[in-house]
C-alpha cells in the first residue's frame, strides 16, 4: 500500500459564479469566460449567506452570484457541501 496514492474520492472544487439556471437540486452557475457549471445540492448541503447566516434553498435563484464548494465528479458536476449566498447579490441594502 506503500507509495500508492488512493484513489481521489472528494475532490475539494470551489466554483464562484452566477446562477443562470435552476431546478431542484441543480444550479446551473456562469462562473465567467463561457464557463458553465452544473452544481447539484441535497437535504445535506449546508445553505448560507456570506456573513454565515442560515439560508434556504428559496434563496437560490436566477441572477444572484453563489460561491459553492463540494467535489467535482468525473462528469464534471460539482456535488456542492456548501453554497454560499455572495452578498452583494441580496439586491439593494436600506
Amino acid at each position: 500500500f506503500q507509495g500508492q496514492n488512493p484513489p481521489p474520492q472528494d475532490i475539494s472544487f470551489s466554483v464562484s459564479g452566477t446562477i443562470t439556471e435552476q431546478s431542484p437540486g441543480t444550479l446551473t452557475v456562469d462562473s465567467g469566460q463561457d464557463m458553465l457549471f452544473t452544481v447539484k445540492y441535497d437535504s445535506t448541503t449546508q445553505i448560507q449567506h456570506e456573513d454565515g447566516s442560515a439560508a434556504k434553498t428559496s434563496d437560490l435563484r436566477v441572477g444572484i452570484k453563489i460561491l459553492a464548494k463540494g467535489s467535482l465528479t468525473e462528469e464534471g458536476d460539482v456535488i456542492a457541501k456548501v453554497i454560499t449566498i455572495e452578498s452583494d447579490s441580496k439586491g439593494p441594502s436600506k
